[in-house]
């Protein structure tokens, strides 16, 4: 006992002598404000540790001045002399007295509104950190997501001035949609805005990627980016909490292509990717021929069974017995009284 005792003891002291030899973080600076700039333990210089995580994301010591230094923001520190984007100065980019950090990401000051130009910028001297959004005014600026901002005087897409959109009126509706007075506007990651032949007094959101108007649903997806589906009705559109599944009237859509041979008014999710109506299973949006749906049932992941089939996705596996198939969580594998399986396939 005595001997175990000795031997944590001492384990724990190299322990510590390792990781205090290594470890070149003093106290943070505020931690309130950021986990990445603290002091060095030595006092002397500061030093950037993204998270804190210098055994892993590593550490860079640089000559803030200590007595000043303060936080601006996560990635952002500024002392008497500089202001600093992670462990590099980027005074020279920058009206120092002014500079703030907006909204804990939006680097401004008193004449401009900027952007990150380039993560790896603090590694390379010649490289500028902050690019100017021009036309961006820092009194008003304030983004709206990713995608979108705006000022008094402008609405801005991918940090660009996008002239036709009305800052007054601009609204991003979700993820793919917006409008302002004068349109309907589809956007999505690294595209062109696109006007749509949509009224905005009679635009109604249903969905994170579907929204209608009077007479149309419209669903983002297919060639032209935007799949429209007339309807007469609109007490019979339906969202399902998978939002990829749609109820039009009398049709079921997956990702805006129809689920052919779906019963819409008893379309229901089971789990796992499986739906089913009052006489098909389907697997996402693709019937499953073989699955009996009066006592097909969810095993797990993408496994399921009736009374004389197993089924991996829309396939049934051969030979697998649906009355001894199961999860063994112990062993993390879907098994049956004669073999295991992985994907679908017998392991034996």
């Amino acid at each position: 006992m005595i001997l175990a005792i000795i031997g944590i003891t001492v384990v724990g002291i190299i322990v510590y002598v390792v990781y205090s030899f290594f470890n070149q973080l003093g106290d943070p600076v505020d931690k309130e404000i950021s986990d990445s700039y603290y002091y060095s333990t030595d006092g002397k210089s500061m030093v950037y540790s993204p998270m804190g995580n210098w055994f892993e994301l590593g550490k860079t010591n640089f000559d803030g001045d200590v007595a000043t230094f303060s936080v601006l923001a996560r990635d952002y520190g500024k002392d008497k002399d500089h202001v600093y984007y992670k462990s590099k100065s980027i005074s020279n980019e920058v009206d120092i007295k002014s500079f703030v950090v907006k909204d804990d990401y939006i680097p401004m000051d008193k004449n401009h509104v900027y952007m990150v130009a380039d993560d790896l910028c603090y590694l390379d001297n010649t490289r500028s950190c902050l690019k100017i959004i021009e036309g961006a005014n820092p009194d008003s600026y304030r983004r709206l997501n990713f995608l979108f901002a705006k000022d008094k005087a402008h609405v801005f897409y991918y940090d660009k001035i996008a002239p036709d959109l009305d800052p007054e009126t601009f609204q991003v509706i979700n993820d793919n949609f917006s409008k302002d007075k004068d349109g309907v506007y589809l956007h999505q990651y690294n595209a062109p805005l696109k006007k749509l032949a949509i009224h905005p007094d009679d635009l109604i959101p249903i969905a994170q990627d579907v929204i209608r108007d009077r007479a149309s649903v419209y669903i983002v997806g297919g060639e032209e980016g935007l799949i429209n589906i007339p309807f007469s009705d609109s007490s019979k559109i339906q969202t399902f909490s998978n939002r990829d599944l749609l109820r039009v009237e009398d049709s079921v859509y997956y990702r805006g292509t129809s689920i052919e041979g779906a019963d819409a008014e008893t379309f229901e999710i089971i789990d796992g990717g499986f739906f089913k109506d009052k006489n098909k299973v389907f697997f996402w949006g693709e019937l499953i021929e073989e699955a009996d749906v009066n006592t097909f049932e969810i095993v797990q992941y993408q496994y399921g069974k009736d009374k004389n089939h197993v089924f991996f996705e829309s396939e049934p596996i051969e030979n697998a017995d649906p009355a001894s198939f199961r999860y063994n969580e112990s062993k993390y594998r879907f098994e049956d009284k004669n073999n295991t399986y992985q994907l679908g396939k017998p392991e034996k």
